[in-house]
């Protein structure tokens, strides 16, 4: 059963970032929270145009040990690489309650 959830998940992420690829440009967004064993989880999302129509979708889910703004821009640099794609494609940004992601006081 994992097998096929596993290769099904790798379809479906491969379609998105040929899309993504596809349009030439995209926005992400990140926002972390705690789960219930008290775990920051951080969700990337990306968002881009396809045609007429934009699109948002979940590329990763993952567990942070640090949440400054170094770090989660190492996380988010390298979650990018790792599906194929580059912060130079990266047109816009949000991080929801991410003060220290952003602007001058940004916390590395």
């Amino acid at each position: 059963m994992n097998k096929i959830k596993n290769i099904t998940s790798d379809n479906v992420k491969d379609e998105i970032v040929k899309e993504a690829k596809d349009a030439g440009m995209f926005s992400v967004q990140m926002d972390s929270t705690k789960d219930i064993s008290d775990h920051d989880q951080c969700a990337i999302v990306l968002r881009y145009v396809v045609g007429d129509r934009a699109k948002e979708r979940l590329v990763r889910l993952l567990n942070v040990d640090n949440s400054s703004g170094k770090c989660m821009h190492t996380l988010l640099r390298n979650s990018l690489a790792e599906i194929g794609l580059t912060l130079e494609q990266c047109i816009g940004d949000l991080f929801a309650g991410a003060a220290n992601m952003s602007g001058v006081y940004s916390c590395l």
